[in-house]
């Protein structure tokens, strides 16, 4: 196998740009002759999927990760700039054979905007893990909780700081009352320990003041025994 590289402009809606990828990708294709082409991420999958109809591959397939900022922000311009995305989607998707998603929604929002048609769409559950390189582990002992994505407020990551100032602040209390039970538990442990350590006392005194009754009992019988 061998790995080319087909640089592009990421996040940058300029039409030089991308028509400059447009070209490359159609030239790499034209030298390597694939018999195949998948593409994903919104880029590659356009002008990806383009280059190889342009090229007659005879099989090609897209996957479709997310809808991205285009499709989460209302923007003047993001509408412009969506307009524009979709008719350049349904071009690529004409062009495919079959296009994957990660997502039943985005398969239900683009089927219903008319990008393509439902028969021509297929779902998996993500891009997979190595599980060599990942390999499972055990769950912590205590829950934690981990946000994995890109900083930017389309993820949710300003919902996550809020549940996370929500969390801590219920996790500082209940630390609290777990304190406060584990002082009255305390007191109460010591109190028993009181109780059982007077009666213990109590109790030992009595069996010693027993054993030396008997003691002395035992001592005057030798003693009547001897002296007849």
């Amino acid at each position: 196998s061998e790995f080319v590289e087909v640089p592009f402009t990421k996040d940058k809606a300029r039409i030089k740009g991308d028509l400059d990828y447009y070209r490359r990708l159609k030239r790499v294709i034209r030298e390597k002759k694939p018999d195949l082409v998948f593409s994903y991420t919104i880029k590659p999958v356009i002008y990806g999927s383009l280059a190889a109809k342009k090229n007659k591959v005879p099989r090609i397939y897209a996957m479709v990760t997310g809808l991205g900022r285009v499709y989460t922000s209302n923007g003047i311009k993001v509408k412009i700039l969506r307009t524009i995305t979709k008719i350049l989607y349904k071009k690529a998707f004409r062009a495919c054979d079959r296009v994957i998603f990660q997502n039943r929604d985005d398969i239900a929002q683009f089927v219903s905007s008319g990008y393509l048609p439902a028969e021509k769409t297929a779902q998996v559950n993500g891009s997979g893990v190595n599980m060599e390189r990942f390999a499972r582990a055990p769950l912590p002992a205590s829950p934690a909780f981990l946000m994995v994505s890109r900083i930017i407020r389309e993820k949710g990551v300003f919902e996550f700081c809020e549940a996370a100032r929500i969390v801590k602040e219920a996790e500082t209390r209940a630390k609290e009352i777990r304190k406060e039970a584990r002082a009255e538990d305390v007191k109460a442990a010591d109190a028993v320990s009181e109780r059982a350590a007077a009666e213990a006392g109590t109790e030992a005194e009595a069996q010693a003041a027993l054993t030396e009754s008997r003691r002395e009992e035992a001592v005057r019988a030798i003693v009547e025994m001897i002296t007849g």
